[in-house]
């Protein structure tokens, strides 16, 4: 029944995965971008106000967003922040 709880993943393996990924040093993977447009998520912004606060495009903040998204293996955006915070990579 555990599994089912945590979308399906065995939590020992997700914990496990999480030590690892930050004695790598986690950061080293994402551009200093991406964890600032992760962060900017995690504050609550849109894609559209990241850009405006970023200075770059929507087509570019979305696509920094989307690398991010993918490099957590996360399923969603609010996953994604989850397993930053998780992982320390943001506050």
């Amino acid at each position: 029944m555990w599994r089912a709880e945590v979308g399906g993943r065995d939590p020992h393996a997700t914990a496990a995965f999480g030590r690892l990924w930050r004695s790598m040093g986690a950061k080293a993977a994402f551009l200093p971008r991406e964890i600032e447009v992760l962060q900017l998520t995690a504050e609550g912004l849109t894609v559209k106000e990241i850009a405006g606060e970023l200075g770059v495009s929507f087509h570019t903040a979305a696509g920094y967003r989307k690398r991010a998204i993918l490099r957590l293996g996360a399923r969603n955006k609010t996953h994604a922040v989850a397993i930053g915070i998780t992982l320390g990579l943001i506050a």
